[in-house]
């Protein structure tokens, strides 16, 4: 006697399932169970889209550096890995920010779930208005031990290599990570530096072309341990390490043609750097239905050495430059949820960051018209913050509203070459209101929303010392800068498979670096940042996402519209050209072991104020392989196929200064990645069922 089970998952169709009944009516006991389905690879929900890892081409990719690079909804941009229309995100890893730039590439891709791509977070984060990507590692059932070795191979202009090892293991409550990556980096980098000086009867011209050689030997290690105290408490533990040695040459040739000379000259400069960087951070979470509490600590601790000789033609004796820094933080971060009456849920917290930096720069042989100049900076800064959000729920609608308060004091300090010393204070205290509503439909979801967000000029931006870059050019700072604060208003709409979204912010005093002329005689200038009135910008976008069998499309095209006012040349000038932007994800999977993928990223002429980016593009195509049945996992990709990628390709107006760079990045190529399970042993199982995919996993 047969009998029929239904089995319902969510997202995916009924199937009635034969069971075979056994001694007792009561009793019935399933032999095998197969469910077959297609999901698809993207779902957006809100303002959230929710990106399948595990089970797709995304999971055989190496590390996180290469999945992200390849997610729909983002793209390898000249910051790094950038949400789409929206910039550099705050990552994300198990509740707590990470450093993308130190983690990403450390985490193997087949220990992670899915990637969770908020365009709309709450005042949980920052107060920056950034979007959020959280990286969702996948959490075996069974006890496991396991280790692997990989190595990550990139030949461009040069040939780069980083090998990896990574141990991991679950223990009952405890799960641990330790992973190990170190090798060799280089790069070639040809550009040149252009600048123009309108003077009143004349124009003078400075080009600067420069091929950049850089070798690093990195070595880093990062170790994670999470305790599991029951279901509602988790404790957590993480150790970073990373040392650099970078060495730089530098070589090229100068061209300088003003009122009475025409010269050219070669140029070579050296530059050896020694960094370590030490990071520990400490972590609580508690969970009780719709109670939480969390809190982390963290602390890093940074020192760097830096030597470096240039020589300017031989009428000029060499510089030599040398630097010593030491940079301690600590981040303490609290953060509180509940329910309210009324149904009102209840998210707070309290975030409190300490910096103390010190930095000591000393030079031979300057020009002579350089007079003093700030040998030592000290920078102490304490920035308490504190917000809270209110949400509540109504049928198929969710409103919120929430608030950050950020309060920074800075106390800088600049010693100067003769003995004196120059002091600054600064202090700044801001609001920053958010509100939005969500809807989520069967078949459509949107939301709208309005927040305030703000840009703190940085350390380097407010030092009034000087930093020497050639004979006639050198930085210096400005203490006097603001803050700089955007207004947004943002929407989105989903239906089916297609998203369109828009966005309008209108930021005032925006930091834009420029550069002027000691005098109007000169050709000697300084660059610094300086506060702008304001700037304003509207965006458009349409994408689509579809899953066809065993082929995952996406695509997105988006119009951006900026406005802003600068001077140049006694005239006031419009910074209003519209950018056309594109991006173009795609993969297949062949069969189980083998599947091919792309990706393409277009950014239009991009104007910022002063500045104006000529078009970029970057294709990138590629394979996976899983062989030796899963053990070795192959990523082999090319990229820049259309030598596009050219972020340098750029022009500052400002008053009588035309300045900036163009050249050749130059970043086709291949990169293979490679990584192999020596071995996963199952300890025991915690679960009925064994799934040998299940715990083939290094976490």
């Amino acid at each position: 006697m047969k009998n029929l089970l239904l089995v319902t998952l969510i997202g995916l169709v009924s199937n009635s399932l034969s069971a075979q009944k056994e001694t007792s009516d009561s009793i019935v006991a399933l032999k095998e169970v197969v469910v077959s389905a297609t999901l698809p690879q993207v779902k957006n929900v809100g303002s959230v889209s929710v990106v399948r890892v595990r089970g797709t081409i995304l999971s055989k990719m190496g590390n996180a550096s290469s999945v992200l690079e390849n997610t729909p909804g983002l793209h390898k941009g000249s910051s790094g890995i950038e949400v789409n229309g929206l910039g550099k995100p705050v990552f994300i890893l198990n509740d707590r920010e990470i450093d993308p730039d130190k983690i990403l590439d450390m985490l193997r891709a087949n220990t992670i779930k899915e990637i969770r791509i908020d365009r709309n977070p709450d005042v949980t984060y920052s107060a920056t208005g950034r979007p959020v990507v959280e990286i969702v590692p996948y959490k075996p059932l069974d006890d496991y031990i396991s280790l692997s070795v990989g190595d990550d191979m990139a030949i461009l202009r040069k040939y780069s290599n980083a090998a990896n090892v990574n141990v991991g293991g679950q223990f009952g409550k405890i799960t641990t990570t330790l992973n190990y990556t170190g090798g060799v980096l280089r790069f070639q980098n040809h550009e040149t530096y252009f600048r123009d000086i309108y003077h009143d009867s004349y124009t003078s011209v400075f080009n600067q072309h420069r091929i950049d050689n850089n070798k690093d030997l990195p070595h880093r290690v990062r170790w994670a341990l999470d305790y599991n105290i029951g279901k509602k408490h988790r404790l957590g533990v993480e150790y970073y390490y990373q040392h650099s040695d970078r060495e730089q040459r530098v070589t090229g040739l100068d061209y300088y043609s003003g009122l009475d000379n025409t010269s050219e000259n070669d140029y070579e400069s050296s530059n050896n750097r020694l960094a370590n960087l030490h990071n520990i951070s400490a972590q609580y979470n508690y969970k009780n239905g719709k109670n939480s509490f969390q809190i982390i600590q963290d602390y890093g601790y940074n020192t760097s050495h830096g030597t470096v000789y240039s020589q300017e033609g031989f009428n000029l004796s060499p510089v030599g430059s040398y630097s010593d820094g030491k940079y301690n933080t600590a981040t303490t971060s609290v953060k509180f949820g509940t329910q309210l009456p009324m149904k009102i849920s209840l998210m707070s917290g309290l975030k409190y960051n300490y910096v103390d930096n010190h930095a000591t720069s000393r030079y031979e042989n300057l020009p002579s018209h350089i007079n003093g100049y700030a040998s030592t900076t000290a920078v102490t800064e304490h920035n308490p913050q504190a917000y809270v959000s209110l949400s509540r729920k109504i049928s198929r609608f969710t409103l919120n509203a929430g608030v950050r308060y950020q309060y920074v004091h800075r106390h800088i300090v600049n010693g100067l070459s003769g003995g004196s010393e120059r002091i600054y204070n600064q202090n700044l205290s801001s609001f920053f209101p958010l509100v939005s509503l969500k809807y989520l439909g069967s078949g459509t979801s949107f939301y709208v929303r309005y927040n305030r967000s703000i840009e703190q000029p940085g350390f380097a931006s407010l030092n009034s010392g000087l930093v020497y870059n050639d004979s006639l050019t050198y930085s210096v700072g400005n203490p006097d800068l603001k803050s700089a604060l955007t207004d947004a208003v943002s929407g989105e709409v989903n239906w089916r498979n297609f998203t369109f979204s828009t966005s309008y912010s209108h930021t005032s005093n925006p930091i834009v670096n420029v550069s002027d002329p000691n005098s109007s005689e000169t050709d000697i200038v300084t660059q610094h940042d300086i506060n702008f009135k304001s700037y304003n910008r509207l965006r458009l976008a349409l994408s689509y996402s579809k899953t066809i069998s065993r082929l995952n499309l996406y695509v997105e095209g988006a119009v951006v519209i900026p406005h802003g006012r600068y001077t140049f040349r006694g005239s006031d000038l419009n910074a209003n050209r519209v950018s056309f932007n594109g991006n173009f994800n795609a993969n297949y999977m062949i069969n189980s072991c083998l599947g091919i993928f792309t990706s393409f990223n277009y950014q239009g002429y991009n104007t910022y104020l002063t500045c104006a980016q000529k078009p970029v593009n970057n294709l990138t195509a590629g394979l996976v392989a899983s062989l030796l049945k899963n053990r070795l996992q192959i990523n082999v990709a090319f990229s820049d196929l259309l030598n596009g990628a050219n972020y340098n390709n750029m022009t500052f107006r400002y008053k009588n200064v035309a300045n900036g760079t163009y050249g050749s990045n130059d970043q086709r190529g291949l990169m293979i990645k490679l990584s192999y399970a020596i071995f996963t042993k199952k300890i025991n199982a915690r679960a009925s069922r064994s799934n040998d995919d299940t715990i083939g996993r290094i976490l």
